[in-house]
């Protein structure tokens, strides 16, 4: 029970961090395209 909880943890954890990568790099994409028009 305590290896399945350790498991869902790490793989909510790992969404979490992915999810996180996939904004930032959509705001930094976001940030050039602004800069790149003004």
């Amino acid at each position: 029970m305590q290896k399945y909880r350790k498991y869902k943890f790490e793989k909510e954890a790992k969404i979490t961090s992915d999810f996180m990568f996939l904004t930032s790099s959509i705001f930094f994409y976001l940030c050039s395209i602004l800069l790149k028009a003004l």
